[in-house]
């Protein structure tokens, strides 16, 4: 009768065929959730990018940044999770099992951690991004007193109109000038 190598350790250590398939179900889960996350992250990113005053979309960024938050919370939790049965598996026996778990472990936080890093970053360009919109409208809606230049023409006010230029009047023929360019003083005369 021919046994399967397996067999044997199987026998040794019930469940630990188990143990290993319910870890890496375990793990591809949050590795998903992660990939699922970061989708999410590039698209907040995205959206907090864009520096339109009028075309700011708060609801969605908001709506995102909550989901994202709760996602990261999760994975969190969903990861020590695994880390405590990944101790557990360990202690089990199989040293190799446990060093692959661990590593498994390790770049799931690791990937966790550059998500996070990068949501931290993505609110910190929206928050300068906000306070930049607050500057420009702080600007525009400041009292005419404290405007640093004048205010625009409304539509349907009278606009001042510019001081009318007086007609030049030619010289006469009889002058003769070696300037190249005139200009016109309000009295009338033409000076270089």
């Amino acid at each position: 009768m021919d046994v399967p190598r397996d067999a044997g350790a199987q026998a040794s250590h019930p469940g630990s065929t188990a143990h290993k398939s319910e870890f890496i179900a375990r793990a591809k889960r949050i590795s998903a959730g992660i990939t699922a996350t970061a989708g999410k992250l590039q698209r907040l990113s995205q959206l907090a990018k864009r520096t339109s005053m009028f075309d700011d979309p708060a609801v969605e960024i908001n709506e995102l940044t909550g989901l994202i938050k709760a996602d990261i919370q999760g994975l969190n939790g969903a990861l020590t999770d695994l880390s405590t049965f990944q101790g557990r598996q360990a202690s089990s026996g199989n040293r190799q099992v446990a060093s692959l778990s661990t590593n498994t472990v390790d770049d799931l936080r690791a990937r966790l951690k550059d998500t996070t890093a990068s949501f931290r970053d993505v609110l910190t360009l929206r928050q300068e991004n906000l306070r930049v919109h607050q500057g420009r409208r702080q600007l525009f809606s400041a009292t005419p007193e404290s405007r640093p230049f004048p205010a625009p023409a409304r539509q349907g006010a009278p606009s001042p109109r510019p001081a009318r230029a007086k007609r030049f009047k030619p010289y006469r023929s009889s002058q003769v000038s070696t300037c190249s360019v005139l200009l016109q003083v309000p009295g009338g005369e033409a000076v270089c």
